[in-house]
């Protein structure tokens, strides 16, 4: 009897300790830049945990590399997408990260921390792009990527938005909200919707808080559709110079990919558990 006891209490300190120490089980991908040094730029490749987006590494004649390393949110380095008044745009600096094997999902939570200059109000095309997730392994069109932009006239009075040809623009925060030049916990679950079903969900999270979920959606009618890609930097910024006098910068670190809630690094709880007052909860 009191063998079997003490296995039970090793048994079950086992799993307290797997649990404590594996806050982010379920992880598909983990990168907070420490891997790359502060003196990283476009010119010495690709990002260590990367590889080459739509334009990898962008470079403009006169103002050099834009993408670079920075100063950190939890640690030395975050990676910055830099762009100065003077540089017209367009599709700009990339990098991606490829899933495949085991790492394909239907649903994943992607955590990860930005921080934008304050009071930061750049003009913007419609189709601003901070990230884009894509649904299938090859090809352009088919099944339909997802993007999360930024839209409304200007980065000081837009809005944080998911954008699917099949959806449309889902608007998840006013980036005035984060617009403040402080490091940011942002949160997205994505769950593709099943085949010929309109069961898809969007739910977004900022510093831990639960602030818009989307329910009954449909992302496209492709069948077995599962996340292949997700990239990170600035695309489709706008066909105009920056609208601002210095070098301004996007930053971002402490980027996870889940098959479960991660939250802030504080390790809060899902803010489902109480739902704040301000929640949105909207069908397609």
């Amino acid at each position: 009897m009191k063998k079997q006891l003490n296995i039970l209490i090793i048994m079950f300190l086992f799993v307290l300790f797997f649990s404590l120490n594996n806050s982010y089980a379920g992880i598909l991908f983990q990168d907070d830049f420490e891997s790359d040094s502060s003196s990283w730029s476009c010119g010495s490749g690709q990002l260590s945990k990367w590889s080459a987006g739509y334009m990898s590494c962008g470079n403009s004649a006169g103002f050099g590399d834009e993408f670079k390393m920075g100063p950190g949110h939890n640690g030395n380095n975050a990676v910055y997408a830099w762009k100065s008044s003077s540089i017209p745009n367009g599709y700009r600096t990339e990098s991606e990260r490829w899933f495949s094997g085991a790492e394909l999902s239907k649903e994943i939570y992607h955590r990860w921390y930005m921080k934008m200059p304050n009071n930061f109000d750049k003009q913007i095309a419609e189709g601003f792009k901070f990230w884009r997730y894509l649904t299938r392994e090859n090809g352009y069109s088919n099944p339909p990527e997802l993007y999360l932009n930024a839209r409304g006239g200007t980065l000081g009075t837009g809005n944080l938005t998911i954008y699917n040809v099949a959806t449309g623009y889902k608007d998840l925060m006013p980036i005035s909200s984060f617009n403040d030049g402080a490091w940011h916990s942002h949160e997205l679950r994505i769950k593709l919707n099943s085949d010929g079903q309109s069961d898809g969900i969007l739910q977004y999270w900022l510093d831990g808080v639960l602030k818009t979920s989307y329910t009954n959606l449909s992302f496209g009618s492709a069948t077995n559709m599962k996340i292949h890609r997700l990239g990170v930097g600035i695309g489709n910024v706008s066909d105009s110079p920056w609208f601002m006098s210095n070098w301004t910068a996007v930053a971002y670190d402490d980027v996870v990919v889940s098959t479960a809630y991660v939250g802030p690094t504080a390790g809060t709880a899902p803010a489902t558990l109480k739902a704040p007052t301000n929640l949105r909860i909207l069908n397609k």
